[in-house]
């Protein structure tokens, strides 16, 4: 990982991970770089740094790659993907300044969103769950209520939104929680649809 001026592109500073980088996250002078899950070491690390010296502040080790990051109030949120091994994927509060872990919950599938609003964290999940959970609660199960949209209401709304932006815009990008043949059948159906007009 390096750090450039922006004005000259000269190195300011540069760091070294142990495992393939992902993402990367700015906040409040500290930076959180996300990495793969390594298999050799048995988990995923994700680091702070200060982004003015590029030394590391703490490093934390996840189960499982992290896909979402998002902060608020000095807390480290980490979503994670579903691991087979250990049959969940975690979800982990951490102290921005510290990395010492708050809370973890035990999300059903991986976590490809989340936002969070009023203390109140909501994860956006692979299978249609969505979470709701306090942001500083410290509990083991600091879950305050869980929809389960059913697969065939959100291909339905899924199919009805892309069908709005395709009639305003000629091309549109559509993000979805489903796999992948999952979303080519709701794409094929979608197009089979629009030629039939």
């Amino acid at each position: 990982v390096y750090a450039l001026n922006l004005k000259t592109g000269d190195k300011i500073w540069e760091f070294k991970t142990a495992s393939k980088l992902l993402d990367l996250l700015i906040m409040d002078y500290v930076v959180i770089l996300k990495c793969r899950y390594n298999e050799y070491l048995g988990y995923a690390l994700v680091y702070a740094l200060d982004s003015k010296t590029g030394k590391k502040i703490w490093e934390f080790k996840a189960e499982e790659s992290v896909f979402e990051i998002s902060i608020e109030d000095d807390i480290v949120i980490l979503g994670c993907v579903y691991g087979e091994d250990i049959g969940y994927a975690p979800v982990y509060a951490l102290n921005l300044k510290t990395g010492n872990k708050i809370w973890e919950f035990k999300a059903e599938e991986s976590v490809y969103e989340i936002s969070i609003k009023d203390d109140i964290v909501v994860l956006g999940c692979y299978n249609g769950y969505t979470y709701a959970l306090d942001l500083n609660i410290i509990k083991k199960y600091p879950i305050i209520q869980t929809i389960k949209q059913p697969l065939t209401n959100y291909l339905t709304n899924l199919l009805n939104q892309t069908k709005k932006l395709l009639e305003k815009f000629p091309f549109v990008i559509v993000t979805s929680p489903l796999d992948d043949q999952q979303l080519y059948e709701a794409k094929r159906k979608l197009i089979e649809k629009l030629v039939k007009k």
